[in-house]
């Protein structure tokens, strides 16, 4: 089944909802691990380095280290939506290739 553009033209826009949510959650209640991700305020810093901070946050999965229910379950989603979004973006490009 190919991939509709439509859906990654939507989940472009739904990531900067998701990383409001996660950066709001860590500034509020895990501020030292918020600081260690840069402190970053969403697209006036969000730089090549704090992205990177935040893909190996979510890839090592450190929010279940936080014992924070809902910041697991905001990583969890967020961590399954960027490999979704991956996947689909690199078949894309694929079946444009052939």
């Amino acid at each position: 089944m190919p991939v509709s553009m439509d859906f990654l033209f939507l989940a472009f826009f739904a990531w900067p909802g998701l990383q409001i949510a996660l950066y709001q959650r860590l500034k509020t209640f895990h501020i030292a691990e918020f600081q260690r991700l840069g402190s970053p305020r969403l697209f006036f810093a969000c730089t090549p380095g704090t992205n990177w901070l935040l893909f190996k946050f979510l890839i090592q999965r450190k929010y279940k280290l936080m014992n924070d229910p809902v910041l697991g379950r905001l990583g969890g989603s967020m961590l399954i939506f960027l490999i979704v979004y991956i996947v689909s973006f690199t078949s894309v490009v694929i079946g444009q290739l052939t």
